[in-house]
């Protein structure tokens, strides 16, 4: 998979395009195919080192979001293919495809009933 990696510290100019293999998820996890990535104030602070040293090729991105590709085992409320977005505390956003803890099932709309300190929708 294509990936943004840095080796060392430094301004934007150590970010480069890197070949990787694709992580694989383990229990509990999701493998994210990323469509979108967070541009924010901490992944400059991971690439200038106030994370400490990168070790070997080190992809940041804290967030990200896209569709789940492939689940761990263990994991339900989710299929192939739904809409997945996670914060990646460990980095790994800046790559075609990121695994993060498997998002806890979500309610079923029908059963859910409304949002609180908002009517019923047709009222």
């Amino acid at each position: 998979m294509r990936a943004v990696a840095f080796k060392e510290v430094g301004g934007p100019e150590v970010l480069r395009a890197v070949e990787l293999a694709a992580p694989v998820p383990g229990p509990g996890e999701v493998l994210i195919r990323v469509a979108y990535a967070g541009v924010n104030y901490g992944e400059g602070q991971h690439r200038l080192g106030d994370f400490g040293p990168p070790e070997g090729e080190t992809v940041t991105g804290l967030e990200a979001s896209g569709t789940g590709a492939a689940l761990g085992g263990g994991v339900t409320g989710l299929a192939v293919g739904d809409e997945v977005a996670a914060y990646l505390p460990d980095g790994g956003g800046y790559a075609e495809y990121a695994t993060a803890p498997a998002p806890p099932p979500r309610p079923d709309d029908r059963v859910r009933g409304p949002v609180r300190g908002r009517p019923p929708r047709g009222r």
